[in-house]
């Protein structure tokens, strides 16, 4: 309020629709390791809108306006932690792996459902403590342990949660069919993945497998899985198959995080060559990338806010996908190749 040193006049100053939001921008940088170009999204907090959609960092328009404004903002997440290994108790059962603190129903649990139909056969799994696989009896092979989740302390003073990360539920189910008397066998494996983050669910994925052969060895199979996960543990190529990050960070008005993950699935034909043994060829799936993510003005103050219950901004999500891709494309990369990378997060007034 001003008044004139007469007193006659009275003004009042304020806003006429209200109080606005404090204005700030988030900043979503897509790095790609070992690579020189990047992709950026900005998104206006105050307007709950695009300020730039996804483009070349290099772009000058969005340089010369980063160039005026000033950074602010604390680290959302505490230091990543490797949660640890699952270690089931029993060869055929599931433990949820002990991260204490984690967000409600983010499990980290692997089922292992196997059935015998053969004649003569009884396939017993072993879990290995000091190597951290599974090995089974008498055919061979080895089976992967899953991706350890991982966790950090959440540093927003009263968070509704005092943990978060992320987490990934594995189903492997596989039918087996022997005969000893006719050495021959045969096998369906089934495999679902289910990723959590901080915001509950993300994505999944789902692979086939058949095979059939005899004691010798396969075949001819036909399997579609991610190649770090599967039951065969193949490797080929020297290919990355699936990347994470986490980032996220905040201000007294303001929560902004983004959990990202991206993966390559591979199609094996197995046949069988008399002079040359099992011959594989390898057809890579077009790469896939999720996003959670969320910009949120907190009125009341982001001290004790529920982020977690104020859910997803599908609308960012989306932008956010198409600047992974573009990183991809900037940087000529195949569409069926996975490179390290993550989203990284700047405020900016």
């Amino acid at each position: 309020m001003l008044r004139k040193l007469d007193g006659s006049k009275t003004y009042v100053i304020g806003h006429v629709a209200g109080v606005k939001p404090c204005g700030g921008f988030a900043v979503f940088f897509v790095y790609l390791e070992g690579k020189a170009k990047k992709s950026i999204v900005v998104w206006d907090i105050a307007k709950q809108a695009f300020k730039f959609l996804s483009t070349d960092y290099d772009d000058p328009a969005f340089t010369a306006w980063l160039n005026t404004k000033k950074s602010f903002g604390s680290q959302m997440f505490g230091t990543l932690t490797d949660c640890g290994f699952m270690e089931p108790t029993t060869d055929n059962g599931s433990q949820a792996a002990t991260c204490p603190g984690i967000t409600p129903g983010l499990t980290d649990i692997w089922t292992f459902v196997e059935s015998n139909v053969g004649s003569n056969r009884i396939d017993v799994w072993h879990w290995d403590f000091n190597s951290k696989k599974w090995t089974r009896g008498y055919i061979g092979g080895v089976q992967p342990l899953s991706p350890a989740s991982m966790t950090c302390p959440v540093n927003i003073p009263d968070s509704p949660i005092s943990v978060a990360g992320y987490r990934l539920h594995w189903t492997w189910d596989k039918t087996l069919s022997t005969n000893m008397d006719t050495s021959v066998w045969s096998q369906s494996t089934d495999t679902e993945f289910v990723f959590y983050g901080p915001l509950g669910l993300l994505s999944g994925f789902s692979g086939h497998g058949t095979a059939n052969g005899g004691y010798g060895g396969i075949n001819a199979g036909d399997e579609t899985y991610i190649p770090d996960w599967s039951a065969w543990g193949y490797y080929p190529f020297d290919k990355e198959y699936y990347g994470s990050s986490l980032w996220g960070l905040f201000d007294e008005k303001i929560i902004v995080d983004c959990y990202m993950i991206q993966f390559c699935s591979v199609e094996v034909v197995t046949t069988y060559d008399p002079y040359l043994g099992a011959q594989y060829t390898y057809t890579f799936s077009a790469r896939q990338v999720h996003v959670q993510a969320q910009a949120l003005f907190c009125q009341e103050g982001s001290k004790g806010y529920n982020w977690v219950a104020a859910g997803r901004n599908s609308t960012l999500e989306s932008e956010l996908v198409s600047a992974v891709q573009l990183a991809y494309g900037l940087n000529s990369i195949a569409n069926n190749v996975i490179n390290k990378g993550y989203i990284s997060i700047g405020l900016y007034r």
